[in-house]
């Protein structure tokens, strides 16, 4: 069975897990009455193990949105949520096989109970807010929020068609523990673009992650080029929105930052706006 945590992809083995239990030490099957689908869809902060009927069969974490199906083997089935620390239960559920929908209904799930939905205030005024959640390893330490203005100037020569002369940073949030989510904060307009240090040079700017007190990025910190200080502010990214000027209308966004390993090196990954999910 292939399991990709957030959105991934169930295997038709799914049915022989859903299906199987032990006698005598072996494994055998039990007969299938019938095969529904069901769906499920959330958000978990921390991950949950999902059974059926006492079986595990996956672990959610992040943004949960999938189809699959349930194997029937008698007129009904217990699923149930377990925080994957603990073993706590923390929802559960019972489908029937005479039903025509199997469906969970949207949750979040912030590490000890299971909601409805994720809450977050409204926007008073023209007020932009935000809070943010890093699902950092805590031996990362803590990450500050910025505005990276990368200045850049083009030049044919090179052989990326550009070159890097400056990168400023300008703090936005400060020391935000990873592993929880921080107080909301008022966010500023786009700060102003500093002093051109050429005259032929441009501004990009960019809202990214960095470790707090440091230049550091949390990902592709290797790279020391000029050149690809640009790319790197990219990478290190997220489309957070900071207020328009002579803007009426506020907004409120609440950002879950993961950070993931792969063969080519780590990633900051998903960003996702919990706003977005739970309108």
């Amino acid at each position: 069975m292939q399991i990709i945590t957030g959105k991934w992809r169930i295997l038709p083995l799914l049915i022989l897990l859903l299906t199987s239990c032990t006698k005598g030490g072996d494994t055998v099957l039990k007969p299938i009455l019938e095969v529904k689908p069901y769906s499920i869809s959330g958000f978990a902060v921390q991950p949950l193990d999902q059974y059926f009927d006492g079986v595990k069969v996956r672990t959610l974490h992040g943004s949960i949105n999938a189809s699959m199906e349930i194997a029937f083997m008698q007129e009904e089935t217990l699923m149930e949520l377990k925080n994957s620390t603990t073993g706590k239960v923390v929802y559960s559920q019972k489908f029937y096989r005479k039903d025509e929908e199997h469906k969970v209904p949207l949750f979040y799930y912030d590490g000890t109970t299971l909601k409805e939905r994720y809450e977050y205030p409204a926007p008073q005024g023209a007020e932009y807010l935000a809070n943010f959640f890093f699902d950092f390893p805590k031996e990362e330490g803590a990450a500050d929020v910025v505005v990276v203005m990368v200045e850049y100037y083009w030049d044919e020569t090179l052989p990326q068609g550009y070159g890097v002369a400056a990168a400023t940073t300008i703090p936005i949030a400060t020391n935000i523990q990873p592993g929880k989510w921080s107080d909301y904060i008022t966010l500023p307009a786009l700060p102003d673009f500093p002093p051109k240090s050429r005259p032929d040079g441009e501004f990009m700017p960019y809202i990214c992650v960095k470790k707090t007190g440091s230049d550091l990025y949390f990902t592709h910190n290797d790279d020391t080029t000029a050149t690809h200080l640009l790319n790197k502010a990219d990478i290190n990214s997220f489309p957070l929105e900071l207020p328009q000027p002579g803007g009426s209308q506020g907004k409120v966004q609440s950002y879950y930052i993961g950070l993931q390993q792969f063969e080519t090196g780590a990633m900051l990954t998903p960003k996702l706006d919990l706003v977005q999910m739970f309108p």
